[in-house]
Formats: structure tokens, sequence, C-alpha cells
């Protein structure tokens, strides 16, 4: 194979990616969540999600331009019981 065809299809295999992780052609194939997505999941501010991320809680996929999360890691957070708690925590504060 060429370099030619393997540049091409690395690009196709990237593209076919992008559109997995953005989901905007098929939402039913989202394996993935932006800050903002997550943020309403967990009915808690962006900036507290952000927090999580600088305080290394919750580990976004790096080198998409904006922090995305998979589900693997948001179930994994959410399995931990006490951020679970935490969460619960900080949207009674935001809802009071």
């Amino acid at each position: 194979m060429s370099l030619e065809n393997k540049i091409d299809q690395l690009s196709r295999q990237v593209k076919d990616l992008g559109e997995k992780i953005t989901s905007e052609l098929n939402p039913q194939n989202k394996f993935c969540l932006k800050t903002e997505e997550l943020a309403q999941r967990w009915d808690v501010s962006i900036d507290r999600v952000r927090r999580l991320v600088r305080e290394k809680k919750i580990k976004p996929m790096r080198g998409l331009g904006q922090n995305r999360f998979t589900l693997d890691e948001i179930r994994r957070f959410e399995n931990r019981e006490q951020d679970v708690d935490k969460l619960a925590l900080l949207r009674s504060r935001r809802l009071g």
C-alpha cells in the first residue's frame, strides 16, 4: 500500500471517529459527552465539571479541542459513591 493510500485511509478513520465523537450525524451512536452535556446530566454548573477535571477526579479525552468525556469514564466517576454524594450536595446548594 502506498503512502498516499495509507494517509487517505487514516484520514477516513479520523473523520469517522470525529463523527462518532460529535454525534451530530447520529446521536444514537454517541459514546461521549461535552462538558455542557455532562453538566446537564449531573444538574451542576459547567464550572463545576471543569473544576472536577482540574482536580483530576474525572478525565476527559484529550486532543479534540474541547473536553469530552467517554461514557465509561462518566460511569466510573458516578459509581464512586462519595463523588455522587458530593454532586448531590452541590446540586442542592445550586438549587437552594
